[in-house]
């Protein structure tokens, strides 16, 4: 298996895309670069079929880059499994500090 990554950038959005596995095996595909006028990133996991420590570390990055720079995140498309990934490793406190920070 594999990941495809697209991106969309509209009106200061900056939406990710994740299909397939985000795990070791594919992480490199993953390239990170939202132009500077984004003020909100979504990250779509709607079609995620796998992911390991590997790709929630990649996440956390990218949560810890709009933390730095005051930009939004937003997740879309959790499945239950996922969802239940991102509570129990902390992943939406962290998004909350983050924002907390930027008041």
């Amino acid at each position: 298996m594999h990941l495809q990554v697209e991106t969309v950038f509209e009106e200061s959005e900056y939406t990710i895309m994740l299909k397939g596995l985000v795990d070791y095996s594919t992480i490199d595909q993953f390239s990170f670069h939202p132009p500077e006028q984004t003020s909100q990133i979504t990250l779509d996991l709607s079609e995620v079929e796998f992911i390991d420590s590997t790709g929630i570390g990649t996440i956390l990055s990218v949560i810890h880059y709009a933390g730095e720079r005051q930009i939004g995140v937003e997740f879309e498309g959790l499945n239950d499994a996922t969802q239940e990934l991102f509570e129990t490793l902390g992943v939406f406190k962290i998004m909350e500090a983050l924002l907390r920070e930027r008041c």
